[in-house]
């Protein structure tokens, strides 16, 4: 999972001639991310296909969440609410798959997210914080 951190500080130090991702571009990441995070949640876990499925869908979700952050990163603009979600479930995944210095990253990512959002009640805030509290 360190590769996903790298590649988003490469996308962030390495000058880039394309454009910043408009909405419908963020909006198809982000949905393509989530579509896999909640089938992982729906697998039937019975059985060792059951738990294949599940991690075969969360690693695609991670993978599609760190793409997203990327583009959000890009970005610059607006769009806080749902880079708060995207490192949110990114660092989950990352702590799903053992990967706690990924994980802790999207976590104090999320945190930081937050001094941006005044209209996010505590309560969303409350899970990066007890997950990297986990970490710490």
């Amino acid at each position: 999972m360190l590769w996903c951190l790298v590649v988003s500080l490469l996308v962030l130090c390495c000058p880039s001639q394309k454009k910043a991702p408009g909405n419908a571009e963020l909006m198809k990441a982000f949905g393509e991310a989530d579509a896999y995070y909640k089938k992982a949640l729906h697998v039937n876990l019975k059985g060792a296909k059951g738990e294949q499925l599940e991690y075969t869908y969360n690693r695609m979700a991670l993978q599609k969440f760190c793409l997203t952050d990327s583009l959000l990163l890009r970005n610059r603009a607006g769009f806080d609410s749902l880079h708060f979600f995207v490192s949110l479930k990114a660092g989950e995944l990352a702590h799903y798959f053992d990967s706690l210095p990924l994980a802790l990253h999207f976590y104090n990512q999320a945190i930081s997210l937050k001094s941006k959002l005044p209209a996010l009640a505590d309560s969303l805030i409350f899970k990066p914080y007890l997950f990297s509290g986990h970490i710490y």
